[in-house]
């Protein structure tokens, strides 16, 4: 229950304004309009308006444009005239209105018979202030918990994934590094294969061109033979193979004419012959020397359950390997096929057993480098493709990427990476089928 008073203050205008009031009255309020020079005012935003008057001061409310002040109990618990003004702050400038009279008329009602309490104006405001502020603060510090306990979990998450994150990137380092290790041992590989292949190609042509050379030479040396022995059948005029012939080895390039004597065509054909069996001798040591580079072996390899440890060797798939190298210094260049020809246990294979696929390169050893030590050990390719068919098999071949050689048991793995099932660098037993050609080759670097 209120009432209120509108009045206009400004702040040059003295003109004096009077508000009538009674004495103990709780609920009068004036409602002010503040005029400069004439026009009306407007209340900065975010202003604090009070009333004032000696030692008394309250705080008011703002209402659009005009400023609505409480006339509290104890401004109005004394009869008689006091003065007033209205106060805007905002931050540290103050603006006061001209003074304005409140004429207070005594009560007639004694209140010292009964009992009251006499309200605080500013102080009642500022105790309700700070119960509000503080269960603020007491809902504020709830949440501030509630999201810190949050912030911490999602710490530890974060921590836990970043941990995560860093144990991932240290495994992709180290599979980037090893690969890169594997990279340039292929390359390496790679080159000595490459060069192994132009010295074989060089020795090759060489040795064909020395074979044409041979049988060339042989045929021009038979028809100069044929020849001079008619020529000297023709000289004796019958039958020689009975007579003898006194004659001097000649080492001339060009036949004895028609009509020659038997000695000096005799001297020639001798000559020929000699010359002839000289240079084969050396054809035969430059194709043996070639030759010597060209190493062929059979064996039968192992199917391993696992070549990292101890090699398991299993016995049910039989699949001789036939081997064909080419050596270079310490390079080696092996060319090999393995044929399955048996498998006794495909059908039986119920639990779908992996196997590792190991190739023992201890035959090849003793074959190609009895005498040297591996240092490094590649496959270039693997193929996989029915025999019967001649067709290749996909599926193998484009897991069949996968070779690590294990130089504590001189074992050449072929497997597959990672599949969908999990399995690498196994197989199941069964994929071992009968008529299954796996063909391929291995560079070597010899220490």
């Amino acid at each position: 229950m209120q009432i209120i008073k509108d009045i206009y203050l400004d702040f040059y205008d003295n003109h004096f304004v009077t508000v009538n009031a009674k004495q103990n009255d709780t609920g009068r309020y004036i409602r002010a309009e503040i005029i400069k020079d004439g026009t009306g005012f407007e209340i900065p935003s975010g202003a604090v308006v009070s009333i004032a008057s000696e030692t008394i001061w309250n705080n008011c409310e703002v209402e659009g444009n005009k400023i609505l002040a409480p006339l509290s109990k104890v401004m109005l618990d004394t009869a008689g005239e006091r003065i007033c003004q209205l106060e805007i702050v905002k931050g540290e400038e103050k603006l006061t209105t001209v003074s304005f009279q409140l004429k207070i008329e005594k009560s007639v009602r004694n209140d010292g018979a009964i009992e009251g309490n006499m309200e605080l104006g500013v102080l009642d405001q500022a105790i309700s202030d700070a119960k509000r502020i503080t269960q603020e603060a007491e809902t504020t510090e709830a949440a501030r918990k509630t999201a810190e306990n949050a912030r911490i979990s999602a710490e530890n998450t974060r921590k836990n994934q970043e941990t995560a994150r860093v144990n991932a990137e240290t495994s992709r380092v180290s599979a980037e590094n090893t690969r890169k290790s594997q990279e340039t041992a292929r390359g390496t590989a790679e080159s000595a294969r490459v060069n192994a292949e132009n010295t074989r190609k060089s020795q090759e042509t060489g040795r064909v061109n020395a074979e044409t050379a041979r049988v060339t030479e042989f045929a021009t040396l038979k028809a100069d033979a044929q020849e001079a022995t008619a020529r000297a059948e023709a000289a004796a005029a019958g039958d020689i193979s009975g007579k003898t012939v006194t004659y001097t080895e000649s080492t001339a390039a060009t036949a004895p004419a028609s009509g020659s004597k038997l000695s000096l065509i005799s001297g020639w054909l001798v000559g020929k012959v000699k010359n002839l069996v000289t240079r084969m001798g050396t054809a035969e040591t430059s194709i043996t020397a070639l030759n010597s580079n060209f190493v062929g072996c059979t064996f039968y390899p192992n199917l391993f359950k696992n070549y990292t440890t101890l090699p398991v060797e299993h016995t049910a798939v039989v699949c001789p390997c036939t081997a064909y190298a080419v050596r270079t210094g310490k390079y080696l260049h092996i060319n090999y096929m393995l044929t399955v020809e048996a498998n006794t246990a495909a059908g039986n294979d119920a639990a779908n057993t992996y196997f590792d696929f190991g190739m023992n390169l201890n035959p090849m050893k003793t074959s190609f480098f009895p005498n040297d030590v591996i240092k490094s050990c590649s496959r270039n390719e693997c193929i996989y493709y029915k025999k019967s068919t001649g067709i290749i098999d996909i599926e193998k071949t484009s897991y069949g990427a996968y070779a690590v050689y294990n130089s504590t048991y001189n074992v050449m793995n072929f497997g597959r990476f990672y599949t969908n099932d999990g399995k690498m660098g196994a197989w199941p037993l069964k994929s071992f089928y009968v008529g299954l050609i796996i063909k391929g080759t291995i560079d070597i670097i010899l220490q």
